[in-house]
């Protein structure tokens, strides 16, 4: 407590399973664990939760800088939508900032990982894990695709954009493939 006023609730509702939050620390980081002290087997979720239509779960870098969130070493990082239960699967949404009054609202970048033997690519793929695109880095790359939608009653447009004044569009089978129009 600060002056009377609580800060931190520990709700006891289920205190018969000895369920418990654990903070750790080391000299360079602070560790938050859910964790089951008599079962050091079982799945425990830690799930951190905003309250009202409007709250949101922020992640902040203290120093003013760009916040990051990083899988420990030599894991992946999954995010995903919510699990169906009573109705459709949440989806999963990557979403720049928003902008206010001259301000530009903020950009989606995806990116391969960098250093070791190879650079990483960005791929987008299948429910089985099946590459649907996979996007490749060009050395000292100026140009690229800019996909457009449309309004109704006009086109959406695939065209190369970048540094260079005048830019081919290129389409390239694989083997004896080739390039179908309909």
């Amino acid at each position: 407590t600060t002056d009377g006023n609580v800060v931190i609730e520990a709700d006891t509702a289920n205190i018969a399973d000895n369920t418990k939050l654990q903070i750790r620390n080391t000299s360079s980081n602070v560790s938050i664990l859910a964790i089951d002290p008599d079962d050091a087997n079982a799945n425990i979720d830690l799930v951190l939760s905003s309250q009202g239509a409007s709250g949101r779960v922020r992640i902040k870098d203290s120093s003013g800088g760009a916040a990051l969130v990083i899988g420990d070493d030599d894991t992946t990082l999954t995010v995903s939508g919510g699990a169906a239960a009573s109705g459709d699967a949440g989806d999963a949404v990557i979403k720049g900032g928003n902008g206010t009054g001259s301000h530009n609202s903020g950009d989606v970048r995806i990116k391969g990982g960098t250093g070791g033997a190879s650079e990483g690519k960005v791929y987008i793929a299948d429910s089985s894990d099946n590459e649907i695109a996979i996007f490749e880095k060009a050395a000292s790359a100026v140009n690229e695709y800019s996909f457009t939608n449309a309004a109704t009653g006009s086109n959406p447009t695939m065209a190369a954009t970048g540094g260079d004044t005048n830019i081919s569009v290129a389409l390239t089978p694989k083997g004896n493939g080739l390039v179908v129009v309909p």
